[in-house]
């Protein structure tokens, strides 16, 4: 993280897309976001070493689209590093992150940038729809007021492909490569630079994977309790206190059809 402020395009929206493998639903993503109404904006697509079609799908949007620039890393190495690839490459003032099997609203940008802007906060996120691998309604994830620190510890609320970051306010940054790093990255960003934004309106899809770390609660909470503990070098006995919120906000977090996510409160422990 820094807090120097870089020599930033003014009102540009770098967003960073990490693909592997992902001929199948590539092409959705990259439309979505050359759709936003703001148009002002570079879309990064870095090839995490695929062995499909990934690479020459992206390659012919550029060829199409100036804004499209693909990237690749030199070895499968995970999406951390290749969302690490991207943000070296940034230039915008704004970083905005959506993975290769996901979309947004046209309006999504347009509408978060406004508010983000009127709030004067350094990050925001918003609501989205979630469907599993076949397209199939799974319901809504609803948040809405702010998401700070103390709220982030005791669960993850803000969905890594609607989260877009001021960097005239935080600085340049990097995620860390370990697993869930997109959460670990809001935990930094919310304590140094205090809440997210937590945008009402429904403005993305999320594709729910069954292998993905959210498609087992177990080694979600395992995961959870090593952040915890090991991360961030917190007590036992602050660990289990926010675990059992983590534990109880899990039980009422269901992706069913007209059931939303209840979002922490805006209070920061």
């Amino acid at each position: 993280m820094s807090d120097v402020n870089e020599p930033f395009i003014s009102g540009l929206v770098s967003v960073v897309m990490p693909a592997y493998n992902s001929a199948a639903t590539l092409a959705a993503a990259i439309e979505s976001v050359l759709a936003q109404e703001y148009g002002e904006l570079e879309l990064y697509v870095v090839d995490d070493h695929s062995i499909d079609a990934t690479r020459r799908l992206a390659e012919a949007f550029g060829k199409k689209d100036a804004r499209v620039r693909v990237l690749s890393t030199d070895s499968g190495k995970g999406v951390a590093p290749a969302r690490n690839t991207a943000l070296r490459r940034c230039r915008g003032e704004f970083v905005a992150f959506i993975d290769a099997d996901d979309r947004w609203d046209p309006e999504k940008l347009r509408v978060q940038l406004a508010a983000l802007s009127d709030s004067g906060l350094a990050l925001a996120a918003t609501s989205y729809r979630v469907v599993d691998q076949h397209g199939a309604d799974c319901g809504l994830v609803r948040i809405d007021g702010t998401a700070g620190y103390g709220d982030l510890l005791k669960g993850n609320v803000l969905g890594c492909s609607t989260v877009v970051v001021d960097r005239t306010r935080t600085g340049t940054f990097l995620m860390p490569e370990e697993v869930n790093e997109d959460y670990l990255t809001w935990l930094a960003l919310t304590k140094k630079y205090g809440p997210a934004l937590c945008v009402r309106q429904v403005l993305a899809t999320y594709t729910k994977s069954s292998a993905s770390l959210s498609g087992s609660k177990l080694r979600a909470a395992q995961w959870q309790w090593r952040v915890y503990r090991e991360v961030l070098k917190f007590s036992a006995i602050r660990s289990a206190y926010l675990f059992v919120h983590y534990a109880c906000r899990g039980v009422g977090k269901h992706f069913f059809s007209g059931r939303s996510a209840e979002r922490p409160s805006s209070n920061s422990a």
